[in-house]
């Protein structure tokens, strides 16, 4: 498989043709208020312990309707958002 110079310039061009359901779900669904209202009730433990820093939960919540609204498994959820540029067409 030969891959085009400008893959990411056909891949935007065709997306905005097609009609982008991630932009039509921004349109819909504010997702920056869900993640104000689940941190406001979130309590996240003591990070001076170490470990990884917890995910973005706007993030979390658009990973979560995308899940649901094309009934993907978490694995199918986790190659889905791995595509691409590390899925940044998700978290736009």
């Amino acid at each position: 498989m030969m891959t085009s110079l400008f893959a990411n310039e056909e891949r935007t061009a065709k997306r905005e043709r097609l009609g982008d359901p991630l932009q039509r779900l921004d349109q819909a669904i504010d997702f920056a208020a869900l993640a104000a209202a689940v941190d406001a009730k979130l309590v996240i433990g003591d990070s001076g312990r170490g470990g990884r820093p917890p995910y973005p939960t706007e993030l979390m919540i658009r990973l979560l309707v995308v899940q649901q609204l094309y009934n993907l498994s978490d694995d199918a959820l986790g190659r889905k958002g791995s595509m691409g540029r590390k899925g940044s067409n998700l978290v736009i």
